[in-house]
């Protein structure tokens, strides 16, 4: 797994590359956790490059989703395709965190106000 970030305003995207599972996970959550500082509103979670998610890689995004809301923060997953939108759908995790088509749909605050 790697993990790479990049700032838009005041948007943290974050792009996953490869597994996302209980070897990766901790480190993953531990990559954006220190990433997050005061000025962070919302943070996307790019899915385009991730292969695979496991339980323990949703785990790790909705603990940061919890840490993001407490700060008044808003996460989103977006581009997600193959398994890991599978995984999504069957998990009904979409209805935890949003999930967009696009990077541009989830940083839209018109669709974050209505979701």
């Amino acid at each position: 797994m790697e993990v790479r970030f990049r700032k838009q305003g005041s948007a943290l995207i974050f792009t996953v590359t490869g597994r996302l599972d209980t070897v990766a996970a901790s480190e993953f959550q531990s990559e954006v956790e220190k990433s997050i500082n005061n000025e962070t509103e919302r943070i996307v979670i790019d899915c385009s490059e991730l292969d695979y998610i496991s339980s323990a890689g949703l785990r790790s995004i909705l603990i940061i989703a919890q840490k993001t809301c407490k700060a008044n923060g808003y996460l989103a997953c977006c581009r997600l395709r193959g398994l890991v939108k599978k995984v999504f759908e069957i998990s009904k995790f979409s209805l935890i965190v949003p999930t967009f088509d696009t990077l541009e749909e989830a940083l839209d605050d018109k669709l974050r106000q209505n979701r």
